[in-house]
């Protein structure tokens, strides 16, 4: 009888990989900086050694939304509706879409590995997130006080066109409606980063448009409609932006070091001014109290013929 000499398979070295993967998962790269990082506080603590923290100055700004509003004129009998200014909403970027688990695991490393490269400072959204709000209120409110000093009773404000009621609608005799596109084109002159800090230096420029309309409430007959390209306002400001890099957020052991500087809260706070300032006056030169005025036939004409 033939005996048949039975050997065990030795593992692969794939499978030999596999099996000391299941026995010692190999850490995210997150954890792994962490405790890199951990390591290297732990030996500089356990030598005796200082770390001095790198100081980052950061320069802010100051809103100032006022405007020097003309000399009061005659009253007339004329009312004009407020609506809120409508601002056209930030587009989120579209990156490319994964389409397996591997492709996306793929673009969350390479995100990880250019954050700091990319430097993240966004002074659209900054402005979204901190002052548009403020912005818009202003404009309303200085609207509301130009055409009060103009001689004409106002009405409102409204947060849409769509809020005026149709009882109000008989009575108003025009609306005020303004809409902005206001951008903030971020061009980059120079970017780089070190081990400890990345620097980033650039022209911010605001671009857009802005849409003045006086509208006719009841028929919603546009009776004066004016289109302002903001880029003729001329608005840039040059900035520059520091920040620290992980290994510079635990300091460094020699306290020779530059004092880092970030300025673009200031920048930006600085060019919303000058565009509250330079709207203002063009919509103060756009809203004449003759033309408002001229417009009473028609009005007068539309609402009779307007019919429900």
């Amino acid at each position: 009888m033939n005996r048949t000499l039975r050997l065990n398979k030795l593992p692969t070295q794939t499978e030999s990989s596999l099996s000391m993967g299941r026995l010692f998962p190999r850490l995210p790269l997150t954890a792994t900086k962490f405790l890199g990082m951990f390591l290297l506080v732990t030996f500089v603590a356990s030598c005796g050694l200082k770390l001095h923290p790198i100081q980052v100055k950061r320069e802010v700004g100051q809103l100032n939304l006022e405007y020097e509003l003309p000399h009061q004129q005659r009253q007339t009998q004329y009312v004009i509706a407020i609506v809120k200014p409508e601002f056209a909403e930030q587009q989120a970027e579209q990156g490319p879409r994964p389409t397996s688990a591997f492709e996306a695991a793929m673009l969350q490393q390479a995100k990880m590995n250019q954050k700091e490269v990319r430097l993240g400072y966004d002074f659209s959204k900054k402005f979204h997130g901190n002052y548009k709000a403020r912005l818009i209120d202003a404009m309303m409110d200085s609207l509301q006080e130009l055409f009060s000093k103009k001689g004409f009773r106002t009405k409102g404000p409204y947060a849409t066109f769509d809020e005026i009621t149709y009882v109000d609608k008989k009575t108003i005799y025009l609306a005020s409606i303004p809409s902005i596109k206001l951008y903030f084109d971020d061009k980059i002159t120079q970017q780089a980063c070190s081990r400890k800090y990345c620097t980033k230096e650039g022209e911010i420029q605001i671009t857009g448009e802005l849409i003045y309309k006086l509208i006719e409430p009841l028929t919603g007959q546009t009776m004066s409609n004016h289109r302002i390209n903001l880029s003729n306002f001329g608005i840039s400001r040059t900035y520059k932006h520091q920040h620290l890099t992980e290994s510079g957020d635990i300091g460094t052991l020699s306290d020779d070091h530059p004092v880092l500087l970030t300025n673009t809260d200031k920048v930006l706070v600085e060019a919303i001014n000058e565009f509250f300032a330079k709207a203002m006056d063009k919509l103060h030169k756009l809203i004449s109290r003759e033309e408002i005025i001229s417009f009473a036939g028609d009005v007068k004409q539309l609402k009779k013929t307007k019919r429900f």
